[in-house]
């Protein structure tokens, strides 16, 4: 402890398994927390903080916190619905945190938008609830007998009542959001301002970068179709055809059985051009550091990216990074032009402009390591210990 405990504060989690900006932001803000505020977990499954700490750089120990699990039947009623994009485990933990909310000084979400039954503060990715705004705002003002037509006629889901979230009252919450894109679209959405911070993204100065490949690029995400890993193959077998000669680094996770797919598609692509097409499947984090820091360039290929943590992380770690010219990674990048393409052609123009110009080189990666505080984990901890402050 630092000193004297400021307050109680409650902080629900949907889910730990995921590996990600929503869950580093997870850990992290239970970094920022633990030692200055009685911090208790609300889930549905224990914490594996061994692995968090192995996968995020935290220090964060069981006996640090007070854990709350949700009844075995919670458990069962989402593992009915294997999806992991289920909203069921939302609907459970918003409901059991509306029972227990008053009891704390401060309720704190950071993986998804809650109404906790009293204000509190919600660190959204996207507005998740979006979708379904139109179907939880009809519902609000009913009473139990139509709110069970409604269930019955198939206008309301089981998990609309279970969760009894009232769209109302989000915006009675400090609402933060992970990028400017991503307040602009909740404050579209729900009606209210959002505070920008950013993630935190991990990549400590102690992995060193020692004369990177001037022609080589890397890509760093799952293997998925919206990533646009064989965009950004196309990207650079234009460049290649125009004499540079660029490779290519593709790390990523496969992702779960059922949706490798797109993976073995893109080995399939990457296997005829071996000499200049390297993919680094399932690789631990340590091996992701060594090929990032090898590479003078990176390349993101998500359109709409709510923030971008792939991106960041190739910022840290000194690259020179080309994003689409849309979402919240171009936060990322700043107002650089050459780095923010609009189309796939404007990435091969811009992508050859820069190699024939190593003193523009030198300037762009200057500037962009001005920017590498503004996504480090102390840069996080120091604005959510205000904005929870400030709360109080």
């Amino acid at each position: 402890m630092t000193g004297q405990i400021k307050g109680s504060v409650l902080f629900p989690v949907t889910q730990w398994r995921r590996i990600g900006g929503d869950i580093s932001v997870v850990a992290w803000a239970l970094q920022a927390l633990k030692a200055d505020w009685d911090v208790t977990i609300l889930c549905l499954e224990n914490p594996d903080f061994d692995a968090l700490n192995s996968i995020y750089g935290t220090s964060l120990h069981a006996a640090d916190f007070r854990i709350i699990l949700l009844p075995a039947v919670y458990r069962w009623i989402c593992e009915l619905d294997p999806d992991p994009q289920s909203i069921q485990p939302l609907a459970l933990l918003n409901r059991a945190c509306q029972k227990i909310a008053a009891e704390f000084d401060v309720v704190l979400s950071c993986d998804k938008e809650m109404e906790f039954g009293c204000p509190g503060i919600q660190y959204i990715h996207f507005p998740y609830l979006a979708e379904h705004l139109s179907a939880l705002t009809a519902m609000e003002g009913l009473g139990p007998a139509k709110r069970l037509a409604g269930l019955i006629t198939g206008k309301f889901r089981p998990w609309m009542l279970l969760s009894n979230i009232k769209p109302s009252k989000l915006c009675d919450n400090i609402t933060i959001a992970n990028s400017k894109w991503t307040a602009d679209l909740a404050s579209r959405v729900y009606g209210t301002s959002a505070d920008v911070i950013y993630p935190p993204v991990s990549w400590g100065q102690e992995t060193g970068r020692e004369n990177p490949d001037p022609l080589s690029f890397v890509a760093v995400g799952r293997f998925a179709p919206k990533k646009g890993q064989h965009r950004i193959i196309e990207i650079l077998q234009q460049v290649r055809d125009r004499g540079f000669g660029v490779n290519l680094h593709i790390v990523g996770d496969p992702g779960p059985p059922a949706k490798r797919r797109y993976c073995e598609q893109i080995l399939q692509m990457a296997t005829p051009a071996d000499h200049w097409i390297h993919l680094h499947v399932g690789v631990a984090r340590p091996e992701l550091i060594k090929i990032v820091n090898r590479c003078q360039f990176g390349i993101h290929a998500t359109q709409d990216e709510h923030f971008g943590i792939a991106v960041a992380e190739m910022l840290r770690a000194g690259c020179i990074v080309f994003v689409p010219d849309c979402g919240g990674q171009v936060e990322i990048v700043g107002e650089e032009p050459l780095l923010r393409y609009q189309s796939d052609s404007d990435a091969v123009e811009k992508i050859c402009c820069l190699l024939e110009d190593p003193p523009e080189q030198a300037r762009l990666k200057r500037a962009l390591a001005t920017r590498s505080h503004q996504f480090s984990e102390e840069a996080f901890m120091h604005s959510l210990r205000r904005t929870v402050a400030r709360f109080v």
